[in-house]
């Protein structure tokens, strides 16, 4: 694009105008029937943080970096070394990210039209698919198939399981949710060619020979096949298992004072106008691998209420990542984590100062005349008051009344700017006009001591200020009629009179500051902190207004006083540690610096914390297959073991099965005709014998799947789950109508029944009859989970040398077919039925099955 971004980044146009655009972002969103609506939290994590996180897990995980799979329809294969994965956040349909699998090295394998096998290298190829961010509801519809509703339960499991934990923010949920997203989108393959020197697109490429559109429609399918089935299975595309907890079982979540319970994604792109020196095509952001396409950001759109979670796109208001200066570290943003000012002060703080509101009133009771009633000599009026509030005669003495309710102050120029909170409560007492002496003189008594309380923070800062102001005041007016001025309450003219101000302020200062997960508050409040000056204008009366002053600046100080003790404790309330506001993300996310944005949101950039060494528990690789090679033109059989263990960990049982197995037994062949002569004698008197029935054989395929304690031992599981996979294109016609029965039927040779049995060893418990859960989820692929339980109690235990036995009788399938296998998934408990801390609640293994 012609710019120099090291040098534009560091002119003092573009270092104001991009420092000013973190402190406008907002978590703020359209209008909904005409009110401003808001996200309560918004984590955004910029596409350069992902990227960097994702190389980071690749250096920690090797087994990440392997991609070994076959289409199970036996046409392709796809194998190769892996380079760390990218997201690419798209700056015009912000409901999309692509997700790019990055092949190092590596070759397709696949099926040319004479049945023979060709082989291409796809050294550094890319498939970039697009992932969506806003999820479908995936909702049954009432002319769906049968395979559209198994399809639909898949999509929502998903979305629900997987895809929208709020209160998550960790890379490798990150990686979990990009990775196992719907492949059958898949938007670019290959790699920018270079033909005689010059570029060339992979589309380019694919059009520039028949050879090459081949090859591309090889990989293409092959690819989306492998995801697709590995989708199915719960494995994301490169084999990967993760065994993620659900961040509301997490302590960290539950500690957060306001934990996130619903969540949507979004994107959201880097924009600088071009008044900052910026090239124009960066306004509306630009979506690429460099800069400024990395500080495009993922958001994390969170609520902390159950209100109704709408699909809301965020104002375009300021950058949440920045490009920022090397000179100064702190002005490069990856990350910003932004509770809203909705959330923060008026959820959080606010009503914490309530109470400062009604106890730094003055309120005024009904004054009382005393004297002579002829004259002005030795004429007294009294007017009482009482400071805060009376806890016998104030019908408002809770602090949560909505009367002392703080409200949004924006400014009056009507360009939305918010400017502060203020709390206010008339206490206004506008006594009726009194005549107390004989003459024509009348008395007027107006008082007033409302509070206003007031709420800013400091943009760009990190603290909180907090001002109160209580003017109490009384006028009173002596005159020889009943003319009151509206606009002074006084009688007009007046014969003496009185105005009197006590002008009582405070003020105390709150500073937060994200540390170590948490915002960490100091309050700062001097002792003497309440002031009241007192101000008089009287023509014939005399105040004795010392004994006032004083009683008005003790009072409201001890009361002020109190309630600094009660916020301090208020703030503790929910916390870890003293004044801390707990982070839900906190763990997972280093908080760096936190300020105030113009919004009043408190905002924070954070950075990913680095990867503690891989835990092998949370996930499980697909072990390689045996693949058809074209020097070699076959495959080797796969042995029955023990499919697939993660790494540094294993079954409590060993599980085996009886591959190779053999494939369909022929047909019976038709028997022979016997001859109506034997021997030259021919039969009389009576017809030829029928031929015999032929019988009906079961041309099934029969797998056995066998876990076995070798240890020594006994263990202890609350179910097993057995997923059975097969497929079958000899039958695909007829797959629709397959079924799934128990073991014991009577349709035991019938080809489109898929028969199980379970059987134990002595010792072991007994089960039930297992939960047949049956999908379809193409015409060449079928799927049944089969659950184990106990059949007395509540755990299956297995001693040492028990074994546990499941049959399955398939349907036929074709010889050399390696597209059988059964996952096996334990359930850990102790003997107790209870899941231990520590222990896995489930454990995967693979046990593939070959036909000969």
């Amino acid at each position: 694009m012609g710019v120099d971004i090291a040098t534009l980044v560091e002119t003092s146009d573009f270092r104001k105008a991009e420092d000013q655009s973190w402190l406008t972002t907002s978590c703020d969103t359209s209008l909904v029937d005409g009110k401003m609506e808001h996200y309560d939290q918004v984590v955004a994590v910029s596409q350069g943080m992902v990227n960097y996180t994702l190389k980071r897990m690749h250096q920690l995980n090797p087994e990440l970096n392997t991609f070994d799979g076959d289409n199970p329809l036996g046409t392709g294969t796809i194998t190769g070394e892996l380079d760390p994965p990218q997201i690419l956040i798209d700056t015009v349909d912000r409901n999309v990210v692509v997700w790019r699998t990055n092949f190092k090295t590596g070759s397709l394998i696949y099926t040319t039209e004479n049945g023979g096998k060709q082989s291409h290298a796809i050294d550094g190829w890319s498939v970039d698919v697009k992932v969506p961010l806003v999820m479908k509801d995936h909702k049954d519809k009432p002319e769906d198939t049968a395979e559209d509703k198994a399809a639909n339960a898949v999509q929502r499991e998903w979305v629900n399981n997987c895809f929208q934990l709020p209160g998550d923010y960790s890379a490798e949920r990150l990686y979990a949710k990009f990775a196992d997203a719907r492949w059958s989108d898949v938007v670019f393959a290959g790699k920018s060619f270079t033909i005689n020197g010059k570029p060339e697109s992979y589309e380019a490429w694919k059009k520039r020979s028949f050879e090459n559109a081949k090859i591309s429609l090889a990989f293409e399918s092959t690819f989306k096949e492998i995801c697709r089935v590995r989708e199915i299975q719960g494995y994301t595309t490169i084999g990967t298992h993760f065994n993620l907890p659900d961040p509301r079982s997490v302590p960290v979540v539950r500690a957060a004072l306001y934990p996130p319970v619903s969540m949507i994604h979004q994107g959201y792109p880097y924009r600088m106008p071009q008044s900052s020196g910026a090239p124009a095509e960066w306004a509306e952001g630009l979506t690429q691998f460099e800069d400024p396409g990395t500080r495009n950001c993922l958001l994390y759109c969170e609520n902390t209420t159950l209100r109704t979670m709408q699909q809301r796109m965020l104002g375009l208001d300021g950058n949440f990542a920045t490009i920022g200066s090397e000179k100064d570290a702190e002005s490069r943003v990856e990350g910003t984590f932004a509770l809203s000012h909705q959330l923060f002060f008026e959820r959080f703080l606010l009503p914490a100062l309530q109470p400062f509101v009604r106890d730094s009133q003055v309120f005024p009771l009904e004054p009382t005349f005393t004297g002579p009633k002829d004259g002005y000599d030795n004429y007294s009026i009294s007017e009482p008051y009482w400071v805060g509030y009376n806890p016998d005669k104030d019908p408002n003495q809770d602090a949560t009344n909505p009367i002392y309710k703080f409200t949004l102050v924006v400014d009056p120029a009507g360009n939305g700017k918010k400017m502060c909170y203020q709390a206010t409560v008339p206490n206004a007492r506008d006594t009726p006009i009194k005549r107390n002496d004989k003459g024509n003189n009348w008395n007027k008594v107006w008082s007033d001591g409302t509070p206003v309380v007031t709420v800013r923070w400091e943009i760009g800062g990190t603290k909180i200020f907090v001002e109160g102001k209580t003017l109490y005041q009384t006028h009173i007016t002596t005159g020889n009629h009943q003319n009151v001025d509206p606009g002074s309450h006084w009688l007009v003219p007046a014969t003496i009179w009185s105005h009197i101000k006590w002008d009582v302020t405070w003020k105390m200062a709150i500073d937060a500051k994200a540390v170590d997960g948490s915002i960490h508050f100091a309050l700062n409040a001097a002792d003497d902190m309440v002031k009241v000056t007192p101000t008089e204008d009287m023509n014939g009366w005399h105040w004795e207004i010392a004994g006032t002053t004083k009683k008005i600046t003790d009072e409201i100080q001890q009361r002020v006083t109190k309630q600094l003790g009660t916020l301090k404790e208020t703030l503790k309330q929910g916390f870890e540690g003293q004044l801390r506001f707990n982070y839900p993300g906190y763990g997972k996310l280093v908080f760096k610096r936190s300020i105030f944005n113009q919004a009043g949101d408190f905002i924070a950039s954070i950075l990913y914390a680095d990867m503690p060494p891989p835990d092998p528990k949370n996930r499980i690789i697909i072990p390689p297959p045996n693949h058809q090679t074209p020097a070699a033109g076959a495959t080797d059989p796969v042995k029955g073991q023990t499919g697939g263990s993660a790494t540094g960990g294993a079954p409590r049982l060993t599980w085996t099965g009886n591959s190779p197995v053999v494939a369909s037994p022929p047909a019976p062949p038709p028997p022979k005709k016997e001859s109506s002569e034997k021997d030259g004698a021919t039969s009389s008197g009576s017809a030829p014998a029928p031929p015999a029935p032929s019988p009906m054989v079961d041309r099934r395929v029969v797998f056995s799947v066998k876990g076995t304690n070798t240890t020594e031992q006994t263990h202890y599981f609350s179910q097993i789950k057995l997923n059975y996979t097969g497929n079958s294109k000899a039958l695909q016609t007829l797959l629709k109508a397959v079924k799934f029965v128990l073991g014991g039927g009577n349709s035991t040779a019938d080809q489109n029944v898929v028969e199980f049995k379970v059987e134990t060893s002595a010792g072991a418990t007994q089960l039930n009859n297992p939960q047949l859960k049956p999908k379809v989820y193409s015409p060449h692929m079928i799927d049944c989970a089969v659950v184990l339980t106990p059949g007395t109690g509540n755990v299956i235990s297995v001693p040492p040398g028990g074994v546990i036995t499941v049959t399955a009788k398939s349907v036929s399938g074709s010889k050399g077919s390696k597209n059988y296998y059964v996952d096996v998934e334990e359930s850990w408990v102790n003997s107790q039925g209870e899941v231990t801390p520590g222990a896995l609640e489930g454990f995967r293994a693979r046990v593939p099955f070959q036909l000969v």
